[in-house]
Formats: structure tokens, sequence, C-alpha cells
């Protein structure tokens, strides 16, 4: 007999990555073995309809609010997010009491946001709760940045995290009250007060994961060309690793002329970019290409060599994506490239001082560069890992194991 879940999920919407993705993807694919429920935002409800009407979706029904008038006239999506999402978990709350009432629920499920910092009111309802994937991206530590106005930023932005996170009340509440809580990476399992659960009342599933339409199972060729291409993929800022990313690049050049970097993505460090690549001579090295439509993002995963990503984020769906396509990945060993990276698909450096990292980073992008089959080696063990650990559906199947344990362990509670 199917379960009847009810999953809240601010962020949903088909089409997108990142945490849009997370709620929309898993909600499809836990409706293949559950009747799902999903609470969202009423800005996707014509999306989200004209999907369905396109689609032959079993199992899978949405219930779509907003915040008062009042409130979303200051605190829209578009502006204040978090503000917007803290109000719009209360009101998630008051309609997953409304439903549970009617209707025959097993399970409450908050989906997204993937966050640890605004706890959700949803724990509150008489059902067993389960909270997650959660998790912030880690601590960056901040000789690993170049510039004192990003350690004052980084240091001030997660200060302002711990806090929330630590004074919130309902932070405790969820706690006790989830019957199953997943962290997205071990570091956020460790973090207080977290590290203070049990064990076997935490489950470590990544956040990220693509669907299997992703998977370019087509071997990668030799180019035939001299320039090897590098490829990054996101939004350009400093929790990317950007001035990681720039000044290794430019180091690397004084080895071997025969690079070009791709940056795909726009966002705030675009002009830094620009004025960094004038002042090196390095514009014919170094393209920008702005948001693009996604099949072009792809085109770019099929002609790149090498996809550096030096990034500090708890996540990465472009690093999946990367090896989906069989690319070998230099990272950071830090974060969520840092989990998914494994030495037999690519090179992660250690985290340390900007300088070392800086060096270190280089060699990596010297010895790919020069090794075409060490690229094609690890290029197919990154689509392997990929295939094996990070889809959707792998992703559904762990969750689904968590659904069965927390009834498994409610009906021995009874009986």
């Amino acid at each position: 007999m199917m379960k009847r879940i009810l999953l809240i999920a601010y962020a949903c919407e088909p089409g997108k990555g990142s945490e849009p993705g997370v709620g929309w993807n898993l909600a499809l694919k836990l409706s293949e073995k559950n009747l799902i429920t999903v609470i969202t935002r009423k800005d996707v409800e014509k999306k989200i309809k004209t999907y369905i009407s396109q689609q032959r979706l079993r199992n899978l029904r949405f219930e779509f609010i907003e915040i008062p008038f009042p409130f979303y006239k200051f605190f829209n999506i578009y502006k204040m997010i978090q503000i917007h999402y803290a109000i719009w978990n209360l009101c998630a709350y008051l309609k997953a009491q409304k439903i549970v009432r009617r209707e025959k629920i097993d399970i409450v499920h908050h989906l997204t946001f993937v966050n640890n910092w605004i706890p959700p009111f949803t724990c509150l309802t008489n059902k067993p709760f389960i909270w997650g994937p959660i998790g912030t991206n880690p601590k960056i530590p901040l000789d690993s940045l170049n510039d004192i106005k990003l350690k004052m930023r980084s240091f001030v932005r997660f200060l302002i995290l711990d806090i929330l996170r630590i004074m919130n009340p309902l932070t405790y509440v969820a706690i006790m009250r989830a019957k199953k809580i997943i962290t997205i990476n071990e570091q956020c399992k460790r973090m207080f007060p977290f590290g203070l659960v049990p064990d076997a009342k935490i489950a470590i599933i990544p956040a990220a994961a693509i669907g299997e339409n992703w998977i370019n199972e087509n071997p990668r060729k030799n180019h035939n060309r001299n320039t090897i291409e590098l490829l990054f993929v996101g939004v350009p800022s400093y929790i990317k690793g950007v001035e990681l990313l720039l000044h290794s690049f430019a180091k690397v050049l004084e080895k071997n002329r025969n690079l070009r970097l791709t940056i795909v993505g726009d966002g705030p460090m675009r002009k830094w970019i620009e004025r960094f690549a004038k002042k090196r001579n390095l514009e014919d090295k170094i393209t920008l290409t702005g948001m693009i439509p996604l099949q072009e993002v792809q085109r770019f995963y099929e002609k790149a060599d090498i996809f550096l990503y030096p990034s500090f984020e708890g996540g990465s769906i472009a690093t999946l994506e990367a090896m989906a396509y069989g690319l070998p990945i230099i990272c950071l060993n830090f974060g969520g490239p840092g989990q998914f990276v494994s030495k037999e698909c690519g090179i992660k450096v250690e985290v340390g001082q900007f300088e070392k990292m800086v060096n270190h980073l280089s060699q990596a992008i010297l010895s790919l560069a020069e090794n075409e089959q060490l690229r094609l080696e690890m290029g197919e063990n990154a689509r392997n890992r990929v295939k094996n650990l990070y889809t959707w559906s792998k992703k559904a199947e762990d969750i689904n194991k968590i659904y069965q344990e927390v009834l498994r362990n409610e009906n021995s509670d009874y009986s």
C-alpha cells in the first residue's frame, strides 16, 4: 500500500536547477512509490499546472499558498527572500494542519529550503515529521580568502547564520520532534546543535543530484586541437571561489599558453573578472558568456576538456553535471564538490592559505592539461560515479528507505 506523504517545498519548480530543482525532482521521483501532496508557493502555480497538463503525472498533487498581502508587499520572493520564507513557513504549517485533519497523512516531510537556520513550523503537526535535506555552505577559512573585505563579509555572514540557528527555540523543537533529520554532509551533521543529536536520528544525503537524462553516455574523445578548454559554470561570486579560479588560471598560463577559460553564468563578480582579465592582458584567454539557455550550457560541457571549480559551497549541481558529461574535475577538498569528487575522477586541492591553493590548483591544471589519457580516464570514472550515486532516482530511493524506517518505528511504538 502506498504511503501518503505531505511534502513542504517552498522551492519547487519544473525546469529549474538549484533549490527549485531539488523540490521538483524529488517530488516527481517520490511520487513513483508514494501518494504525494506538495505545499509550495503560489507564484509557481501557473508553471506547474502547465507542466502537469502536458504530462501524465500520477500520485502527485499540489497545494499553492502565499503569505498575506500586507507582508507580501514588503517581503516578496524577489526581495528579502529569507523573511518571505520564514513567514511562508508559518502559512505552510496552517495549510498542513488543514490537510492533516481532512486526509490520512503518514508522514510530513519538510523538503526545501535546504537550510538549517530557519526551522519549519510544520514540525508542530501531529504526524511523523522528517526535516531535510538541510545544511548550509561550510564556513570558509579566512586565510583562504585574498581580500580583507571578503574576509569580513564571510565572517559576518556566518556569524549571523550561527545566531539564527542557535538562538531560535524552534530549531530545538524541530530537532526533538523530527523522527529523522537529513543533512547534506558530515560538516552540517556536526554543526551545533545538530552535533548533539544521536547518530541514529541523522542521515546524510546530499541535496544536489541530476536526472538520468543528463548523463552523456558517449565516450569523450580528443578534440584534435592544441588549446585545452577549461570550464566554470555558475554564478561568479566569492563563495564559488572566483578569485582562486582567476589567479590559478593566470598562474598556469605562465607555463602553458595553450589554455582557455570559459565562465558560463553571470553574477556580482563579473565586473571584477573583466577588470582582472584586462589588467593581466588575458582578454583573449577568458570568455564570459553571461546567462545562457540550458541547451547552450550543455554544449559547453561537451566541448570542454577540464571542469575547474574551486568553490566553497556546500552543494554544487554544476559539478555533478560536469561529471555526467565525462569531464575530469579540479576542485577543493571542501564542501559539496569535495564530497562528490573522488581521487579517481578528479584532483582535489586542500583548503589553506590563498597563495598555496593557487599554486596547487595551477599544478593540477597543468598535470591534466598535459595528460590526455588521464583526463579521459578521470572523466569516465566521474560519469560512472554520478550514475551510481548522484541521480534523483538514487536520492528518492534513499529517502523512501527513511520513510519505511520511520513508519516501521512508529508502528513498533504502538504495538
